[in-house]
């Protein structure tokens, strides 16, 4: 079944915003992901902190592609996954997983390196309310007055509490992208075994756990974080 995020997102995935400046495509490289994940990872062996915010499908790749990949980096840090259950494009997965079970069961088994998991429930447990981002885009800046645009689609779905989501914005890949350039932030964190179910009539895509510590151990699920440092690094990143 083919399924996207444009409902939430937008067809162009920055909202549909006709009144912001086009994208130079000069930018854009000739060189594909995957190729460049798998050059980038040798040149820089051990010295990269990996980031991924969408489906595992790229990762997943460049893995096939150099068995020593998955060896190659720093850490892994991922937006994605599910550990207590609690789905949002199934009753019980979550779309970054869901969207490429088979990667993602790839990439957790195969990294060797710290793989730190930002879950779709810690990003439940600090929800932004809509009177704080109104705040944060009170800053008259370019970044600012940018991602308030782009994100107008998203803030009143959450408004209107469409597709069940819960009233109060859920930074997703905001909370990710901290771990990374401020991990102190995070206050506490499960090292576990997990893994991703592929086959099940309800649960493909589910993050499996393993409670009992039976099975070696290969993420450290980010479980508590400084709310307030949080709040205060997102509202900076917007000057």
């Amino acid at each position: 079944v083919e399924f996207d995020a444009s409902h939430y997102h937008g067809e162009d995935g920055l909202g549909d915003v006709t009144d912001i400046p086009k994208p130079d495509l000069n930018l854009l490289q000739k060189e594909n992901a995957v190729n460049y994940l798998v050059r980038i990872s040798q040149e820089y062996p051990g010295e990269i902190t990996l980031l991924t915010i969408g489906p595992q499908t790229n990762v997943a790749l460049a893995c096939r592609m150099d068995p020593n990949f998955g060896k190659n980096f720093k850490k892994l840090v991922i937006m994605g996954g599910n550990y207590q259950g609690k789905g949002n494009v199934t009753i019980c997965s979550e779309f970054n997983f869901h969207f490429d079970p088979e990667a993602a069961l790839i990439v957790l088994a195969e990294f060797s390196c710290p793989i730190i998991m930002a879950t779709w429930e810690l990003c439940l447990t600090y929800p932004m309310t809509h009177k704080f981002v109104a705040q944060c885009f009170e800053q008259d800046t370019t970044r600012s007055k940018f991602v308030k645009k782009i994100t107008t689609k998203t803030r009143q779905l959450h408004l209107d509490q469409l597709f069940g989501m819960p009233e109060d914005i859920i930074p997703c890949d905001e909370y990710a992208a901290t771990v990374v350039v401020c991990p102190d932030v995070v206050l506490k964190q499960e090292n576990v075994f997990a893994s991703v179910e592929v086959q099940g009539q309800y649960t493909r895509g589910e993050m499996v756990i393993d409670w009992r510590n039976i099975l070696n151990k290969n993420v450290f699920i980010v479980t508590e974080m400084d709310e307030e440092k949080c709040k205060s690094i997102y509202k900076k990143s917007l000057q």
